[in-house]
């Protein structure tokens, strides 16, 4: 069995061997066994007849191939001096993507000592066939959990009366691996201000706002 980076089902050059992974055969004789540090398993003295394998899966993992998806299996006919040896599982495990949200008191797009992060604020992380949205907690912060491995944005949605001052973009690209947390998506934004005031026909020329005086 393997971990598979980008999750595309096919054992590419760079995905890794897992070790201790249960791997079972049933049919007329039920067996298992566990992966061995090298990624490896071997069943020996197999009966003729016709027999399903299949893994074990781990929290946090999910099976990528054999499809359908989970839980892909094999059905192995075995005849007399039969020997198998193209049958594989793939996995990736599941990813974060992590960041906060911040009050940009000073507009200088960058987060200074005593500028607060900003709670319920709403983000989106948007790949090329779902969107997800989620809000920042109390602390400011936001994690999408149980990401799959893959090409996402990560963009805010800015409320009345705030600009955005970091990133510029509004938006951040990442690329998730098999168990990637993809930390450091800041954002700053700035709520813009106002100023009231009046002006008044100053009649007698004394320089204060007279009753009367409009």
């Amino acid at each position: 069995t393997c971990a598979l980076p980008i999750s595309n089902g096919i054992k590419d050059v760079g995905d890794t061997l897992l070790p201790g992974w249960r791997i079972r055969l049933s049919g007329s004789v039920n067996d298992s066994l566990f992966t061995t540090t090298n990624g490896t398993f071997q069943f020996t003295g197999i009966r003729a007849g016709t027999y399903t394998l299949r893994e074990a899966l781990q929290n946090g993992w999910v099976q990528s191939y054999p499809t359908p998806v989970p839980p892909g299996t094999f059905t192995i006919t075995i005849t007399s001096g039969s020997v198998i040896t193209d049958k594989y599982f793939g996995n990736f495990q599941l990813g974060k993507v992590t960041g906060v949200i911040f009050n940009d008191i000073n507009g200088n797009s960058q987060q200074d000592n005593n500028e607060p992060r900003i709670s319920n604020w709403k983000l989106y992380l948007i790949s090329a066939t779902r969107t997800d949205s989620i809000f920042t907690n109390n602390n400011g912060a936001f994690t999408f959990d149980n990401v799959y491995p893959g090409d996402y944005t990560v963009r805010e949605e800015l409320q009345s009366e705030w600009i955005k001052t970091f990133p510029i973009s509004n938006i951040y690209e990442v690329t998730l691996k098999s168990g990637d947390i993809i930390t450091g998506n800041t954002f700053c934004n700035f709520k813009l201000g106002k100023i009231f005031g009046t002006k008044f026909n100053d009649v007698n020329g004394n320089g204060n706002k007279d009753l009367g005086e409009t």
